[in-house]
């Protein structure tokens, strides 16, 4: 007689297929299984000896779920019933698509019902005689309404089965924070308990985008190297752990480097120390005796440094006597400094050389350009003015202003022409913005 482990149904349970040894089975062979729960289909995982038969039968395969149900069943015995028949790949691709549209139909009856609950998947068996909801709530809920309604729906026999999140995640399946397709849907069975603990530990990041998972609950890979980090703590304080001296300093323990077997310890001067785990309790007598720490270091070996480095170089190129190679550049030159009274001479040759025409430069003569060119010397430089902005005429304010411009065609001759003044009189510019008029007394 020889124990299989296999796989069945979509949450992945366990079962122990015992069979004589005259049936070729293998390690990834689809059979047909009878179960507790009805004929279906079964992976074998592979072949099990009485040590790990045994340690699958006492490990806790029934955890309480969140809504106090069970979420995994107890690992059991399965009786074989033969192998599959040729046209069940496609018979397997039909139930897919009817437990695809039998999902959408259920949801969309829940919400007539308005129960507080969710459904992840839907399973029928091999020969359709029973139908499977798994949905995850917050609390127990009772859905016996919900059932009748399903039966009467499908003329099948129904059941729901409340699952937790990670047994949610485990039937959903899907991709994990790390790229890969997470474990638990595709080797992991049985959930450890993940404390926070662990990934202080661990010393990572206190992040919960971090550490959960895609089920919204610490990371099962958190407890894979849990062992390892506890062997090493041992006998080791808590990170976070400080330790004072006589002169009033603190050093802190932050955590541990796993490849050095060293503990990470910050120093008051903003500096990390690497204390060996076996030298800690030395490390801390030191501290507190406020003596400097030296870690112990092993006996240097020495290596026939010349020979090895003989050989890694070609033979054209030389060693010298220290064992060190010429460089293949020249050493870069420091810059030569010049005195202030050299620098300020050399700037003002420079400065006379631009101010000097360049008509006179060479024998070519240049063109000289309109700027350069000067007026004669009785007549000034022409000024370019802005043109005038016109100022649009209100009809309405044309006739008020005609009796205030005939008062200053009289007046005009009284007063002297501005061409005839000495001198002339700067022209302010005009503003854009226009001042407010007074209005005259005649208005």
């Amino acid at each position: 007689m020889k124990t299989f482990l296999i796989l069945y149904g979509k949450p992945r349970y366990l079962g122990f297929l015992k069979i004589e040894e005259d049936h070729p089975l293998n390690k990834g062979n689809i059979v047909v299984v009878e179960t507790t729960r009805g004929q279906e289909l079964g992976v074998i995982a592979g072949p099990l000896t009485s040590e790990q038969e045994e340690r699958y039968r006492r490990a806790p395969s029934a955890d309480q779920g969140e809504g106090g149900q069970k979420a995994n069943m107890p690992t059991e015995e399965v009786s074989f019933i033969g192998f599959p028949p040729p046209e069940e790949s496609d018979g397997k691709l039909e139930r897919l698509g009817e437990e695809s549209a039998i999902l959408l139909k259920a949801r969309e009856m829940l919400k007539v019902h308005n129960l507080t609950m969710k459904l992840v998947d839907v399973e029928y068996l091999l020969d359709r005689s029973k139908l499977f909801f798994y949905f995850t709530a917050e609390q127990r809920i009772d859905f016996r309404g919900f059932v009748r309604d399903l039966a009467r729906e499908f003329k099948t026999r129904i059941e729901l089965r409340q699952i937790g999140g990670r047994d949610e995640a485990k039937v959903a399946a899907g991709i994990s924070q790390c790229g890969m397709p997470c474990c638990c849907s595709t080797w992991l069975n049985r959930f450890e308990p993940i404390c926070i603990k662990m990934v202080k530990q661990q010393n990572l990041a206190l992040n919960p985008t971090k550490i959960s998972g895609i089920c919204g609950r610490l990371m099962c890979c958190m407890g894979y190297e849990h062992t390892t980090y506890q062997e090493l703590w041992k006998g080791l304080p808590n990170p976070g752990t400080k330790l004072k001296s006589v002169t009033g300093e603190t050093y802190l323990i932050s955590g541990v480097d796993l490849m050095g077997k060293s503990l990470r310890v910050f120093c008051p001067d903003r500096t990390e120390v690497l204390v060996p785990v076996g030298e800690f309790s030395k490390f801390k007598e030191s501290i507190q005796k406020g003596e400097a720490w030296e870690p112990q270091r092993e006996e240097v070996v020495q290596l026939p440094f010349n020979k090895l480095l003989q050989e890694a170089v070609s033979e054209s190129e030389t060693i010298l006597e220290d064992g060190t190679c010429p460089p293949e550049r020249p050493a870069r030159q420091k810059p030569v400094h010049v005195p202030a009274r050299e620098r300020l001479a050399k700037r003002t040759a420079e400065r006379t050389s631009r101010e000097t025409p360049e008509t006179t430069r060479g024998n070519i003569p240049v063109k000289a350009t309109p700027e350069t060119v000067s007026p004669p010397a009785g007549q000034e430089s022409p000024k370019k003015r802005r043109p005038r902005r016109k100022k649009r005429k209100n009809p309405a304010t044309a006739t008020l202003n005609e009796p205030q411009k005939q008062s200053q065609e009289s007046r005009a001759p009284l007063t002297e022409p501005a061409a005839s003044s000495p001198e002339k009189t700067r022209r302010k510019r005009n503003s854009r913005r226009r001042r407010p008029r007074k209005p005259s007394a005649e208005e």
